[in-house]
């Protein structure tokens, strides 16, 4: 999945809503998925959607439009910026986003939180000139879409050959893991598992039999607590061998799942599809996909190849 940037920025008809048409077509052509927060009334509406947007996002792109004049104080004739985009910027830092860009419209003024936030990017004069500062600051802040805070699979790797044993019995076999990274810098994920919920030659998937938890690579038990900004690994697949170490064409899920005996769930040699779900409390669920070329009797492991979740 690619890194989702939340906009929180003004909309108003014409030149605003015309500049987040224009950035919202950039930042998707530059690999990321976006969510361009809209003004709501409702409570309700703000828990479904602001907060839970703000909940999944990667980074934080926020730009205070001017709006009207505040006369009748020591500071006569300034200007507010939105309230709308103030309140997702406290939130947004409250869910500990640390990866954002703040943006003032020239001679509005910084309030609450806003005030006491250092920006080194240059104040626009409107919505005209904004499209190429915002292009500007996020190359210079190195946003990538390939990034996440959350829970995302760090490599594919093989694992030696073992007698690996388990409640349903023992195979010799070769575990294809995922290293699962969690990129927050001061939050613990815990509860975080693995399954797997489709396979097959590729344009031909069907779900997975077997939807139990996976194994916790060298851990007992089928969950992991990964520290911040640390990795934990999954036993994805097994692929069995024989005494010579040589691929028998049966793949394993080495999971929770209480059958016996094991049965693979790939049989016969050929190209195979898998699909992975990994989730964590309090951590959006994220999917990734790999395929192997399982050949028989072959002493060489597949190469896993990455690609996109069906």
């Amino acid at each position: 999945m690619p890194a989702r940037i939340f906009v929180s920025c003004g909309q108003r008809p014409g030149p605003e809503n015309d500049f987040c048409s224009a950035l919202r077509a950039w930042l998707t052509a530059q690999g990321f998925s976006v969510y361009v927060a809209i003004e709501i009334q409702s409570i309700l509406d703000l828990n479904h959607d602001i907060i839970a947007g703000l909940k999944t996002s990667d980074y934080y792109l926020f730009i205070n439009f001017a709006r009207e004049k505040v006369r009748g104080s020591l500071f006569n004739n300034w200007r507010r910026g939105s309230v709308y985009t103030n309140q997702e910027l406290a939130i947004a830092l409250a869910e500990g986003i640390d990866h954002c860009l703040f943006i003032n419209q020239r001679g509005v003024r910084k309030e609450g939180i806003h005030h006491y936030l250092v920006s080194n990017v240059p104040e626009f004069d409107g919505p005209g000139d904004l499209l190429p500062i915002v292009q500007h600051a996020i190359a210079i802040a190195g946003w990538s879409p390939t990034f996440s805070r959350h829970l995302s699979l760090a490599r594919l790797r093989w694992g030696n050959p073992v007698i690996y044993g388990d409640h349903t019995g023992q195979r010799a076999v070769r575990t294809l893991h995922g290293d699962i990274r969690n990129s927050k810098k001061t939050q613990a994920a815990h509860g975080v598992v693995a399954r797997m919920t489709k396979f097959g030659p590729p344009g031909a998937l069907v779900a997975s039999p077997d939807l139990a938890t996976l194994k916790a690579s060298g851990f007992i038990g089928y969950e992991h607590v990964i520290f911040p900004e640390s990795e934990n690994p999954f036993d994805l697949l097994s692929l069995e061998i024989d005494a010579a170490a040589t691929i028998t064409g049966r793949v394993f899920l080495n999971s929770s799942m209480d059958v016996h005996p094991r049965q693979p769930i790939v049989s016969l040699p050929g190209l195979y599809h898998f699909q992975f779900d990994i989730l964590g409390q309090h951590f959006p669920k994220f999917s990734f996909a790999t395929e192997l070329n399982v050949v028989l009797g072959s002493s060489n492991q597949p190469q896993p190849i990455m690609v996109p979740p069906v």
